[in-house]
């Protein structure tokens, strides 16, 4: 039986503000990794709701609530938008 679901994020390619470095990546308020350009990173958490954001050069993406499935993965794909913020959107 599983007992875990997936929050799974992608960074694509970088644009000029994307060259300054690593999005921290939250999860339910807490620091859990960073993500570069070009990676991929998934992270186990339990079932049920949790809320993920970014951040990046002292700027936050909005906070998405994410509910997680025992054995499922909710994928999202992270950037930047053209004006410097994060953005999360679901893959």
């Amino acid at each position: 039986m599983v007992d875990v679901g997936t929050i799974s994020l992608h960074r694509g390619r970088a644009n000029l503000v994307d060259l300054a470095g690593a999005y921290k990546v939250v999860i339910d308020r807490t620091v859990v990794s960073s993500i570069l350009t070009r990676e991929s990173k998934a992270f186990d958490v339990p079932p049920g709701r949790h809320f993920l954001h970014l951040r990046f050069l002292g700027l936050q993406s909005k906070e998405i609530e994410v509910l997680v499935s025992p054995g499922e993965e909710e994928c999202f794909t992270c950037r930047t938008a053209w004006y410097g913020w994060p953005v999360l959107t679901p893959a």
